[in-house]
Order: C-alpha cells, then sequence, then structure tokens
C-alpha cells in the first residue's frame, strides 16, 4: 500500500492573512481560517481578483486545493 503525502503545515499561518494565486491568473487574499489535507483552504475576509472582472468581496470562500499554485504571507 502506497503511504499517504504528508499533511501541509500551515498551523502558523492561521488567523494570518494569505494571498493564494489560482490558474487562470485569479489572486484571493484573506484570512485563512482553516484547510485539510488535499490543501483545500477556508479564508474569511476575501477579496478576488481576475482578469477582465471587477475585485469582488466576500465574507468567506473554501479554495479547492487542485486549483491553487502558490500562496504567501501578507504582513499588514
Amino acid at each position: 500500500m502506497a503511504a499517504q503525502p504528508p499533511h501541509p503545515e500551515l498551523r502558523h499561518h492561521l488567523t494570518k492573512p494569505i494571498r493564494v494565486k489560482l490558474n487562470k491568473d485569479r489572486i484571493v487574499d484573506g484570512l485563512l481560517v482553516g484547510y485539510d489535507h488535499f490543501m483545500n483552504l477556508s479564508l474569511r475576509k476575501v477579496q478576488i481578483t481576475a482578469p477582465g472582472i471587477p475585485t469582488m468581496a466576500a465574507d468567506s470562500c473554501i479554495i479547492r486545493g487542485a486549483t491553487i499554485l502558490s500562496f504567501e504571507g501578507v504582513n499588514n
């Protein structure tokens, strides 16, 4: 039986602002409030930027891990 991949270690980013870069040149900024071993992310106080679409704001969103290209902590 194949070994499970390691869980993402994101505990030190919880409740802190992050920027997530997604496929199709989309960017999501928000506070990380949860994640799972597939790297699905749950964010609050979100701003979503995508080419050709005005910036959108939302109270919360869930990002599927398969769409994530990168993420970084944001210092405010």
